[in-house]
């Protein structure tokens, strides 16, 4: 680390190896400054880290996504992901027997393009019903096929699940030397002022 000659200058040059080192010197010194340099960092972090899931394509109906939040903390901010099935989304899987009826519910919304009124429910319904003169039901016919072909399909992944496992999107993980950059950008900016 070097400083320059002038006693009254403020600017220093940190170079990475005692980044560090400095960074700890900084946090004792000015742990308010600190503090909010990091929760300004967690909150960069959170818009990073939802564009990244942006970019995956990892979010279906938006849960996912919106669940990342940014809480204050003694030390400054964390990052966390509230949404139950976080964990499975950022880390791999073992294999397991998954429910189907969420399977089937993706395949109707992702693979066939059904429309949202589209459920599983709606369609047995439609399948299933007669007309008051005991006709099947308008629509009848495909809202069986549709629900026969998402229901083989979701068998199908289901299976896959049961012997490899998912795999983990990493969006965390990927997204580690961001937020490090963020973090020394914010602490940059508080040694300026």
């Amino acid at each position: 680390m070097t400083s320059p000659t002038n006693s009254m200058s403020t600017h220093k040059t940190i170079n990475s190896a005692d980044l560090p080192k400095e960074l700890m010197r900084f946090a004792k010194q000015h742990s308010k400054r600190g503090r909010k340099a990091m929760l300004s960092a967690t909150v960069r972090s959170q818009r990073h880290t939802v564009q990244e899931v942006d970019r995956k394509k990892t979010s279906d109906r938006g849960t996912y996504r919106r669940s990342w939040k940014v809480a204050k903390d003694p030390d400054g901010g964390v990052l966390h992901n509230d949404a139950p099935h976080a964990p499975y989304v950022e880390e791999d899987t073992r294999p397991h027997w998954a429910p189907l009826q969420p399977i089937i519910e993706w395949v109707l919304r992702k693979i066939l393009k059904a429309s949202p009124t589209n459920s599983t429910q709606t369609l047995i319904k439609r399948s299933t019903g007669l007309t008051k003169k005991g006709r099947l039901r308008r629509g009848a016919r495909t809202a069986g096929i549709w629900l026969i072909v998402a229901v083989e399909l979701a068998k199908k992944i289901r299976y896959k699940i049961a012997k490899k496992g998912t795999r983990g999107k990493k969006i965390m993980k990927g997204s580690q030397n961001e937020y490090f950059s963020f973090v020394k950008k914010e602490m940059e900016k508080e040694l300026r002022r």
